[in-house]
């Protein structure tokens, strides 16, 4: 495993009190290497932040329902609803988060294709036989060898990357955090300037 050189937590690098991290409930993650925790999606409605109970359930619901409906509309693992399906299925790590089994370093890290179909053929045979709850696919772990914690979190983790940026948005401008611009697919999106 690699050796984190000069950890840096989120608390030390802002000068943020962890006290007040603490109170806010919040993570006071490393900024320079991965924490080991996971975003289980099936957990977001016992959140003890009422943003995520609220806006992040309906935005992991929202996608993992719109992914459901494109199967549905497309029987084969071909064409305009498949493409579009594996799209919203994204798998890449965020290095922005901090959270994965990265060593020394957020990089992140992305599933293959052949993962993605898995997924999606699985989740599509489950519904046909009459599962219609769209948070099926944050159960793929039970179903699907390759599929652990660490990849229902990405996926979750993209689902909600807007309402993470506005919990943290909130948090930064209460304590004058300076935050950047960095592109999400074809979104621009702001979060604290951390350290490379």
């Amino acid at each position: 495993m690699s050796k984190i050189i000069n950890p840096r937590l989120f608390s030390q690098q802002f000068g943020v009190p962890k006290a007040d991290i603490d109170k806010a409930g919040f993570l006071d993650p490393l900024l320079n290497a991965d924490t080991k925790l996971f975003i289980d999606p099936l957990l977001l409605r016992k959140s003890g932040n009422a943003t995520l109970r609220t806006k992040g359930v309906a935005a992991f619901r929202k996608r993992t329902a719109d992914i459901v409906s494109l199967l549905m509309a497309s029987p084969t693992n071909s064409g305009p609803a498949w493409t579009a399906a594996l799209r919203l299925l994204d798998l890449h790590e965020r290095r922005e988060t901090c959270l994965g089994y990265g060593g020394a370093g957020t990089s992140g890290s992305s599933r293959p294709d052949g993962l993605k179909t898995r997924i999606l053929n699985t989740t599509r045979d489950i519904v046909k036989l009459g599962v219609t709850n769209p948070e099926i696919i944050g159960l793929m772990g039970i179903f699907e060898d390759d599929v652990g914690p660490d990849t229902i979190s990405d996926m979750t983790t993209n689902s909600l990357l807007g309402v993470l940026q506005e919990i943290t948005l909130g948090f930064c401008s209460k304590y004058s955090i300076p935050t950047g611009k960095f592109i999400w697919g074809w979104r621009s999106m702001s979060c604290p300037l951390t350290p490379s």
